[in-house]
Parts: structure tokens; C-alpha cells; sequence
């Protein structure tokens, strides 16, 4: 990939919230960002970043709560587990509740950037 590109998992409705890793002077950071007012043009926020190395894969979980309150947590080996900073209240879209998400996004000019491979899905 090149510098700019994105990748991870989204809550989101009129606003959103995201964890994903962002390749940036060749290295790769573990970001959290908030968007509140999404539906008004609003922009996201970065809440925190950290330098990170994944070995070759990497875990990405969300577990929401009564009150539709959401906590991101990442994990290099999948059984220790690190929460994300900052708790995230999803609200409903347009026409329907939140949604979940995958995205991979590029910052480069060609259009052959921005994947992500996913191995697997659970839903618990």
C-alpha cells in the first residue's frame, strides 16, 4: 500500500465511529476517530493514534451495550484484547438504526490500493 491508506471497521448512522490502520511514512497506526453530525457535513475527529506492528494478522471486535453504547478493541494474537480510547454512542441512519461496517479506502491516485483481507466475520 502507500501512505494514506486506510483500512478497518465502522459503526454508523447520522454519526459514526471508526478503528482502522493507516499506513503513514511507511508504517502502520491504529487510529480511533468519532464523526458527531455526520448527517450535517460535520468532520470526524481524531480521538487517538498509536504506532502498531502487526505480525501478519490482526483482530478487530466491537461490543455494544444497552443504550447503544460501542467500544472498539483490537488484539495482535486474538485472545488478549486492548480497548479502544473513547466509548462511542451509535445513532440511527436515515431510514433505518445504525449499520456496521468493513471499508478499505486509498489516499493514492491509482485505484488499485486500499484492500484488506478479512479471514473471517462472527456476529455474537
Amino acid at each position: 500500500g502507500v501512505d494514506g491508506d486506510r483500512a478497518g471497521m465502522v459503526i454508523h448512522g447520522r454519526d459514526y465511529a471508526t478503528i482502522s490502520l493507516v499506513r503513514s511514512d511507511g508504517k502502520l497506526r491504529l487510529v480511533q476517530t468519532i464523526c458527531k453530525g455526520a448527517d450535517k457535513g460535520l468532520g470526524e475527529r481524531v480521538v487517538e493514534e498509536k504506532n502498531i506492528t502487526p505480525k501478519e494478522w490482526m483482530w478487530l471486535r466491537v461490543e455494544i451495550v444497552e443504550g447503544a453504547k460501542c467500544r472498539f478493541f483490537y488484539s495482535l494474537n486474538g485472545k488478549r484484547w486492548e480497548p479502544l480510547w473513547e466509548e462511542f454512542t451509535a445513532k440511527e441512519g436515515v431510514w433505518i438504526g445504525a449499520k456496521w461496517g468493513l471499508f478499505a479506502v486509498t489516499s493514492g491516485k491509482k485505484n488499485d490500493h486500499g484492500r484488506m483481507d478479512i479471514d473471517w466475520v462472527r456476529v455474537e
